[in-house]
């Protein structure tokens, strides 16, 4: 898992609450809007922007702020400010044998 450039600083990764998701949550120190590129873990199916309650953020979907490119996640972030994304797995059918 990398956050990058420079100026991003991932401060905390967790499963999603409600499934098999990963959230990260990373913020911007020096006051200049950012590409920012996450590289991601193989298997994820979705990306999303989302609020710090994890609830995906319909406004920065519209304006198309997430894209996923392989393995990474390519957004834009703004000077000073905190993010949270969202990166969804397929479930495993844990009852398959």
């Amino acid at each position: 898992m990398r956050v990058e450039p420079s100026n991003l600083v991932l401060t905390a990764m967790k499963k999603a609450g409600d499934g098999d998701g990963l959230i990260l949550r990373f913020y911007e120190w020096a006051a200049q809007k950012t590409a920012a590129r996450i590289e991601v873990p193989s298997g994820a199916t979705a990306a999303y922007v989302t609020h710090l309650m994890e609830k995906n953020d319909e406004d920065a979907a519209q304006r198309g702020l997430v894209h996923r490119q392989g393995g990474n996640i390519n957004l834009t972030v703004d000077p000073f400010s905190i993010n949270t994304v969202r990166i969804d797995y397929r479930q495993i059918d844990r009852n398959r044998r």
